[in-house]
């Protein structure tokens, strides 16, 4: 199956049902929900078109949504949390701005007025800024993404000329219709020869 070249360990089932089983989930369930063959292959695969598509209109365009599903993780102790050194564990409240395009880690000091403190908070809490685990998981979510995604479409383009080329081809066509014609040219010849013998 096509999904599974993009990803070979592919659950069959979506991590929300499974879950409601009683199931173990892992890091992977928790950051990449969608990837499941039910859930890419309902009505008909069009739910994978639309994943795909969605993800190839721009860059950013799920960005906002990526970060409201981690942080919603975050909030209540499911998500998976990465390496981000010993220097960023000893910041004070590192956080991104998504809007850096450099990505820069940021943080509070002990000068920092209670004031920006105040206005740090609300920016996390709101989803303006993003803590760093957030931001760590957004980074590795995406990758992912991307890479299923381009093995999806190298896979099919791997393919492509296969699908694509006529069977059979229109040489073979034309041969064998020449063949036809030559045959029936053939046929009427003995018929008629059949017919000025029963005449005679």
């Amino acid at each position: 199956m096509l999904l599974q070249k993009g990803c070979p360990d592919i659950p069959k089932i979506t991590s929300a049902t499974r879950a409601q089983r009683g199931e173990q989930l892992l890091a992977t369930d928790m950051l990449l929900p969608e990837i499941a063959e039910d859930a890419l292959m309902a009505s008909g695969g069009k739910l994978c078109v639309l994943f795909i598509t969605r993800r190839m209109i721009s860059p950013g365009l799920c960005v906002p949504a990526d970060l409201k599903m981690l942080r919603n993780l975050a909030a209540i102790k499911q998500l998976p949390i990465f390496n981000t050194g010993n220097a960023v564990k000893a910041m004070d409240t590192p956080f991104i701005d998504p809007a850096d395009q450099e990505e820069n880690v940021q943080c509070l000091t002990s000068a920092t007025s209670t004031e920006t403190r105040k206005e740090v908070m609300e920016n996390l809490a709101n989803g303006r800024f993003a803590t760093v685990e957030v931001w760590m998981a957004l980074k590795v979510r995406r990758t992912a993404i991307a890479r299923f995604i381009r093995v999806l479409f190298e896979e099919f383009e791997s393919k492509c000329d296969a699908l694509w080329k006529p069977n059979p081809t229109l040489i073979q066509l034309i041969s064998g219709e020449l063949q036809m014609q030559a045959a029936d040219a053939e046929q009427i010849k003995k018929d008629a020869s059949s017919n000025l013998e029963q005449l005679s």
